[in-house]
């Protein structure tokens, strides 16, 4: 397989795209500091350093093979740059790791794995390592510059959940890309899978057909055992078993053409890192994103003319202080087409977005007094539609201190109630 082939399948992930897009939009001046950055010489002469203080540097002329694989893999991935590895010392746990030097690969070796891997399997584990380089020097090194970003925001005092989130995020994606570039390299599922269950058992024989299904049924639960798509509890590293599952999928899309079903691919493996949409686990993308719906769902709320009084309009600029008053049709669109369907974003969300979104609808049915019994109205009718009527009923009659009877009335009562309000509007 060439370069150019290679290299043409081993695109960046939609989240690593989305992460760059944020940053760039919303963290201009630190991407434009830390992409100006030139002075690489002191960090690179310290890998090199303790490079040579913590390991022991192989030979290339007493492994010939060993090298001449190496840099096979890397043609395989289209990286020309001078390839050194090393074996690390004290570290008896199979492993292996890439030291990142601009211009320069270094990768290092961890326990028996030139005993234990065959060639095949040598490949892949080189193959993954070299995709850690190819991303951070492909692309103009924008993943480069997004993981300096998040760790410079780590380490400040103003940083919070979100970063951290977004930085262990970034890892597994980071793992998900790699894992992809070791099947590139060494070209077969199998060969890949027995090197992912040796590094993490040491066995030096791995059946690769039994632990695919093994995987697949795996990730088809959920941490409690019942079905659904396991959500990966892993910081730096997905378990193994999602890790085989994911290019187990990504593998079955590799000779098709079918966008669709490409998509739908990524998007379970996405789910298998991302999980549910939850505001106690949210990233930098995932927050840029809910934002921008909590807009459209208040636009969608204030939608009928009788909503936007005063107090309505006044409330929602204290989410957004640049919203206008929105026009007669139907304000949160694109090409008449609302960028967002709430309902399903709802149902893909957690217990905490439906919550949040039944406590801002009902912030603007309480917004104006004079208009609260048909706001309310309004509000179960959105409820419906969002899918969120259960908890709304349930904050709504504990914040407005209403009975069942009274809520249920309004339910039924909400298409007149609605009526009258539009009619007392029209006639003002």
């Amino acid at each position: 397989m060439s370069a150019d082939s290679t290299l043409s399948k081993l695109t960046r992930l939609p989240w690593l795209d989305e992460l760059v897009d944020y940053l760039k939009t919303h963290e201009d001046d630190l991407w434009s500091w830390f992409s100006t950055e030139t002075d690489r010489h002191k960090q690179a002469e310290a890998v090199r350093l303790d490079l040579l203080r913590t390991t022991y540097r192989i030979d290339r002329e007493s492994h010939t093979q060993l090298y001449e694989t190496a840099y096979a893999v890397a043609s395989t991935l289209g990286i020309d740059a001078p390839l050194t590895i090393y074996q690390a010392q004290q570290s008896p746990d199979l492993n292996a790791s890439l030291k990142f030097v601009p211009g320069e690969v270094h990768i290092v070796l961890h326990g028996p794995l030139l005993e234990t891997l065959d060639n095949g399997e040598l490949k892949a584990l080189l193959g993954h390592e070299l995709s850690h380089y190819l991303l951070w020097t492909e692309w103009n090194s924008e993943i480069l510059i997004a993981h300096e970003i998040l760790l410079g925001m780590l380490n400040d005092p103003r940083g919070d959940e979100v970063h951290l989130e977004t930085y262990r995020r970034l890892q597994l994606f980071t793992e998900v890309f790699c894992d992809r570039g070791g099947l590139l390299a060494c070209g077969d599922l199998a060969t890949a899978v027995r090197v992912e269950v040796k590094m993490q058992t040491g066995l030096k024989e791995v059946d690769a057909q039994s632990y695919l299904q093994q995987a697949e049924e795996a990730a088809s639960k959920n941490g409690d055992g019942t079905s659904g798509t396991f959500v990966t509890e892993g910081f730096s590293h997905p378990e193994a078993f999602l890790r085989v599952r994911a290019i187990q999928l990504w593998n079955s899309t590799t000779s098709t053409e079918n966008q669709a079903d490409v998509s739908s691919v990524e998007q379970t493996i996405r789910r298998m890192i991302e999980g549910p949409l939850s505001l106690e686990q949210i990233d930098l993308p995932g927050q840029q994103r809910l934002t921008a719906v909590t807009r459209q769902l208040i636009n969608e709320i204030l939608e009928p003319l009788w909503m936007r009084t005063e107090l309505a309009l006044s409330h929602a600029r204290l989410f957004f202080p640049d919203i206008q008053r929105p026009s007669s049709t139907s304000p949160a669109t694109h090409n008449g087409t609302p960028l967002f369907n709430i309902a399903t974003i709802i149902s893909d969300g957690d217990e905490t977005v439906t919550r949040y979104f039944s406590s801002v609808l009902l912030d603007f049915v309480t917004a104006d007094r004079d208009i609260q019994e048909a706001a309310l109205a309004w509000g179960t009718q959105k409820a419906d539609a969002w899918s969120i009527a259960e908890s709304f009923s349930e904050v709504a009659i504990k914040e407005l201190k209403l009975r069942k009877k009274q809520f249920q009335q309004i339910r039924t009562d909400a298409d007149s109630l609605i009526k009258q309000a539009e009619t007392s509007h029209s006639a003002t």
